[in-house]
């Protein structure tokens, strides 16, 4: 079971990278960056594959320690002593980390349309203060 603990220790800081991540492109976003976002974007798509293996990982573990389907909850109740105790703090570390990262995620998101609905807002002005001088420009001729 240790392996498996460890194995949690590591997916809490791969999670806790994550939201260092997810920080750094908010703040980029915010600061209205857009050619920064790219490379962050670039980092995220490396992360999305480590968790794949990640994932795998964890299943053949839960797989070697017969527990395959096993939710991480059902596990910790079967464990007693310190090593519960070191479940339940891992637990409660990957839950924080998750519940951060839908709630920074969102935000990005949040923001990302906000701007997006500016940029609109500047082409539709564009447009028609266009219109307004091939208007003026016709009259003349």
């Amino acid at each position: 079971m240790g392996d498996y603990l460890d194995f949690l220790e590591e997916y809490c800081d791969f999670y806790d990278g994550l939201v260092q991540l997810e920080d750094e492109k908010m703040r980029i976003i915010v600061d209205n960056k857009p050619l920064l976002l790219e490379g962050v974007i670039k980092r995220e798509e490396a992360a999305v594959m480590r968790a794949q293996g990640l994932e795998n990982k964890r299943q053949e573990l839960q797989a070697a320690w017969g527990a395959p389907d096993k939710t991480l909850q059902e596990i910790i109740d079967s464990l007693e002593g310190e090593e519960a105790l070191r479940a339940r703090r891992l637990s409660r570390r990957l839950r924080g980390a998750v519940e951060t990262l839908r709630v920074m995620n969102q935000t990005s998101a949040d923001v990302l349309v906000g701007r997006l609905k500016q940029i609109e807002g500047i082409i539709r002005e564009l447009g028609e203060h266009a219109g307004r001088e091939r208007s003026l420009m016709n009259r003349s001729i």
